[in-house]
This record gives C-alpha cells, sequence and structure tokens, in this order.
C-alpha cells in the first residue's frame, strides 16, 4: 500500500483522519555503491567507508557473483584484477546488460595507458591508482554529483 487514510466519524467531533504512510528503508533513500575486489578486507574497509558517509553498499568478491546478482545502482567500484576475470571484461559483460548509464571508478595497480583508453573505451568515469581514501571519496563525490544532475 503506498498512501491510505483511514477516517472516523464521531458523532458531535466531526471526522478524524489518519494518514498511513509507508516507512522508507534507508536502502530506498540512499545511493547504492556496487565494489567488487577480490580482497575481503579491502571489501570490509570501503563497505564501512561509505556507509559511513550514508552510502547503501553491496559488495562482491568477484566479478561473477557481482554479474549473478542483478540489482539497481548508482555507482560501480571495482579492482582492475579480480581473482576470475579481468575488470575490464566484468565492465564488458555489465555493460552490455545494463547501458552506459552507470558509472564507473576502476582501481589498477599501476598507471597503465593500455588499461586506461580500453577502460575509457568502456565508457569507465574514473581510474585511480592506489587511491588513498580521501582520493577516493572525492571521486565518488565527483562521480556521484555528476550522476544526479
Amino acid at each position: 500500500m503506498v498512501n491510505s487514510e483511514r477516517s472516523r466519524t464521531l458523532t458531535g467531533n466531526g471526522t478524524t483522519l489518519t494518514p498511513h504512510l509507508p516507512s522508507k528503508s534507508a536502502e530506498f533513500l540512499q545511493p547504492r555503491i556496487a565494489i567488487i575486489d577480490g580482497d575481503e578486507a579491502v571489501l570490509d574497509a570501503l563497505r564501512f567507508l561509505f556507509e559511513a558517509h550514508d552510502f547503501s553498499v553491496s559488495v562482491y568478491a568477484s566479478g561473477a557473483a557481482f554479474l549473478a546478482e542483478p540489482s539497481s545502482i548508482a555507482l560501480l567500484i571495482m579492482d582492475q584484477a579480480l581473482p576470475d576475470a579481468g575488470g575490464l571484461q566484468v565492465i564488458r559483460q555489465f555493460r552490455r546488460a545494463v547501458g552506459a548509464t552507470v558509472p564507473i571508478v576502476l582501481f589498477s595497480k599501476a598507471s597503465d595507458p593500455e588499461i586506461e583508453a580500453r577502460a575509457a573505451d568502456l565508457g569507465v568515469t574514473r581510474v585511480l591508482y592506489k587511491p588513498g581514501v580521501s582520493d577516493l571519496m572525492e571521486a565518488v563525490h565527483s562521480v556521484m554529483a555528476k550522476n544526479a544532475a
């Protein structure tokens, strides 16, 4: 029930309307970020970081796990080096499934012009190299603000 009202009429007192609105969970209100990384410690740290900044987060230990669980996300953050596939391969499959509407931030261990060019061809929004926390938060806020506009 999206919106309803209950009414009660009491003789001599008029009618009382009581609206009943569904509660909205934090997940519904906050943009959902999906994070893919083969390192559980990295996933835990990133989940903690983004949830502390009021984002809703889903984490995946592999590209296959992410691709197998379709969900609506506002941003994808992922490592280029995944245990089961290359990050660009996962991005290619993701783009085929949902199109180019979801911004992507890709981590890479070192600067690689070939990776950068291929990532750009796939519509990757930002490529970060071993980012610090402040670099990562700046990238996320920038991408989310651009996507909301």
